[in-house]
């Protein structure tokens, strides 16, 4: 569903954005292989988690209430 796949972009987008407000690692501009790179597991579980929606046609697994809870759980700890 397109409104799913959207919600877990602007999710996405939303965390780097964050994140690179707080750290200055250009996090928003990069893809997931870039950002393993960086010592961010928490960043890192939640993109892969994203990438799961936003790159496949299979969207049975997500749980964007999950997703949601879990994104404002790491904004909460960073």
């Amino acid at each position: 569903m397109k409104i799913v796949k959207d919600a877990y972009v602007k999710l996405s987008a939303i965390i780097r954005e964050f994140v690179y407000k707080k750290t200055g690692v250009k996090v928003h501009t990069q893809s997931l292989e870039e950002i393993k790179k960086h010592n961010m597991p928490a960043l890192i579980e939640l993109v892969e988690e994203y990438y799961k929606v936003e790159f496949t046609n299979d969207q049975s697994a997500a749980d964007i209430l999950a997703s949601l809870e879990k994104t404002r759980e790491v904004i909460k700890k960073w």
